[in-house]
């Protein structure tokens, strides 16, 4: 009878131990859950940078031969020019040529896949994969007296051209398979004065910031 009793109450308290740990099982389950979830999300919808509400995600090659982000800055006193370019598996390239194309200086270094990501979201963001130069200067002339000014740019006024190139582009629910785009602005910085509302130009603006001290090390501090 004492046995019997005694086997009574181990069975339960087995039965407990189990119950409980099936319950932190699935709590650890639950968060874990929810932390790939998170993950998820940091790597998912593009947050935009204009007011209009676009939805953008992207996806990037990782070979090395895929220029992901070429960044060109032409001083027209000067001549010069200096290129960044920046690959599929993160390197990341800068050169400065005089006016005849010739290589004056180049430096290069590897950035980690989440700084390739995070630049790409930058220009993403400003809509850039979305438009061209002449399409961007209609948005400044359209923004006020001011952005009309920008038509009349300093003949020595240096130029800047993004070209960008995504594997994938999801823009408001539309893929677009191996997107590329090209834009060329003239001082982005004083047209970023005359229409600070025009997003583009923003993102022209913020980028150059974004790369300035890793072109400024590469190239010894040099400017076209």
């Amino acid at each position: 009878m004492l046995d019997s009793l005694n086997h009574s109450r181990h069975s339960s308290a087995l039965g407990r131990k189990r119950l409980l740990s099936s319950a932190v099982l699935i709590l650890l389950a639950v968060l874990g859950g929810a932390g790939v979830a998170s993950r998820a999300l940091d790597q998912g919808l593009v947050e935009s940078a204009n007011s209009e509400s676009v939805s953008r995600d992207f996806r990037l090659s990782a070979d090395p031969a895929v220029r992901l982000l070429a960044i060109v800055y032409r001083g027209v006193t000067t001549g010069r020019e200096t290129h960044l370019s920046l690959f599929g598996d993160g390197r990341f390239v800068a050169e400065m040529k005089d006016h005849h194309g010739g290589l004056l200086r180049r430096g290069e270094t590897s950035l980690p896949y989440a700084e390739v990501r995070s630049v790409m979201e930058l220009v993403v963001s400003h809509g850039i994969a979305d438009v061209d130069g002449p399409s961007v200067m209609r948005k400044i002339e359209a923004s006020g007296s001011a952005g009309k000014e920008a038509r009349f740019l300093p003949s020595d006024a240096g130029t800047v051209m993004i070209t960008l190139k995504l594997e994938e582009y999801l823009r408001d629910g539309e893929v677009l398979k191996d997107h590329s785009a090209s834009v060329l602005l003239g001082e982005p910085k004083i047209l970023a004065r005359l229409a600070p509302g025009v997003a583009e130009v923003r993102g022209f603006v913020e980028v150059s910031a974004r790369l300035r001290p890793l072109r400024q090390q590469l190239l010894e501090g040099e400017h076209p």
